[in-house]
């Protein structure tokens, strides 16, 4: 559990298989997003805030998302490296709700994406 301030760092993996099943499931024919000759593949965006989610739901077991945004910078690509950092911005008093903010980086530490969420927990958040 993070303290207001304080900062979680783990490495973004992105596993194509999984990849491309989410994409056949909410149906994303796009051949960004799968392999075809020799250009690289491109994460999709709502992929890559669902694997946020899940990391988020390791730090704060048992929490309800109450809201969640989330800005596209860069693209975000298969077999390249990135540094999630997860951030306890804020909490909102006596709701049990905290401000949240991930931002993904590559290599050369610029910001792919930026997640901002409110999560609600009375046992993380008073």
């Amino acid at each position: 559990m993070l303290r207001i301030g304080e900062i979680y760092e783990t490495d973004l993996l992105v596993d194509y298989d999984e990849q491309v099943a989410f994409c056949d499931i909410i149906g994303d024919l796009n051949r960004l997003h799968r392999k075809h000759e020799d250009a690289r593949v491109l994460i999709n965006g709502m992929y890559s805030v669902c694997l946020i989610g899940g990391i988020l739901s390791k730090l704060y077991p048992e929490s309800i998302n109450i809201q969640r945004s989330a800005k596209f910078i860069r693209p975000i690509y298969l077999d390249e490296s990135y540094k999630v950092i997860v951030k306890l911005c804020d909490t909102v008093k006596d709701t049990g709700i905290g401000i949240v903010r991930v931002q993904v980086k590559d290599v050369k530490n610029r910001i792919c994406l930026t997640v901002d969420t409110q999560i609600k927990n009375s046992r993380y958040f008073s």
